[in-house]
This record gives structure tokens, C-alpha cells and sequence, in this order.
């Protein structure tokens, strides 16, 4: 499997304590390492006001991960992150490849041999109404 770029973003409930950020990110780099991955970026966001009260807390401490891992890591650490009761959200997002730095769509269909039928339907259709006018 081909390893991808995620970035994860978790809030630690107001009790939690530098002990407590220190064990989740701890284990959140042993699942990634485990799953062949590496760390780009970690971010201490601090704490900061939630939009509205989650599990009897009024703040949460914000953290950012950048990683790159096989996607199974991604179910373990969801996995982790639910069971976890210091963890009182997390979203995780598939970071997009940069397409100025890949090849355009179009012409890797046309060297794998895929035929475009989509894109020979659209050109049938403008000299269909070409013909028309």
C-alpha cells in the first residue's frame, strides 16, 4: 500500500496536564511509526475557548499533526483517539497532493490507455450541434 499525508487535529479536555499531552502525543507517534510512518509537524496550538461546552469543559487544548502513514494507521488512531477520555474531539483530514508538482490527469489516462469515453461523448456532442446550426 501506498503511504499518504494526513493532518490531525485533537482537543485535550481543560483538566488535562502536561503529563497528559505528553502520553497522547507519545502514543500517537508510536501508531504512526508502527504503520510506517514519520512526523512532518507537531503543534502546540494552547488553550483556547470552545464555540460551546463538550463533556462539562468550557476550554480545550489544541494540538496539529502533519504525518505521513499507511492508511490503516488513520483506523487506529480514530480508534485510539474515541476510547482515549482525555480526547474530547479530533478531526482528522487526507491531505491532498500538490498538483502543481504531479501530472495532469488527462495525460496519464492517455498513457495507461484508458479510453475517454466521457470526454469523446462531449466532443461527438459539439460537432452534433455544430452540424445543427
Amino acid at each position: 500500500m501506498k503511504k499518504r499525508k494526513y493532518e490531525l487535529v485533537y482537543v485535550l479536555g481543560e483538566k488535562a496536564g502536561d503529563v497528559d499531552f505528553q502520553e497522547v502525543r507519545d502514543r500517537l507517534e508510536r501508531i504512526i511509526k508502527r504503520f510506517e510512518g514519520e512526523i512532518e509537524a507537531f503543534e502546540d496550538w494552547g488553550q483556547r475557548k470552545l464555540a460551546y461546552e463538550i463533556e462539562k469543559n468550557k476550554m480545550g487544548y489544541y494540538f496539529r499533526i502533519i504525518f505521513t502513514a499507511l492508511p490503516a494507521a488513520q483506523h487506529e488512531i480514530h480508534r485510539v483517539l474515541r476510547i482515549d477520555e482525555r480526547v474530547i474531539r479530533f478531526l482528522s483530514l487526507l491531505k491532498k497532493e500538490d498538483k502543481r508538482h504531479s501530472q495532469p490527469e488527462a495525460k496519464t489516462r492517455e498513457s495507461a490507455g484508458e479510453d475517454n469515453t466521457a470526454e469523446k461523448e462531449v466532443k461527438e456532442d459539439k460537432e452534433d450541434n455544430a452540424q445543427l446550426q
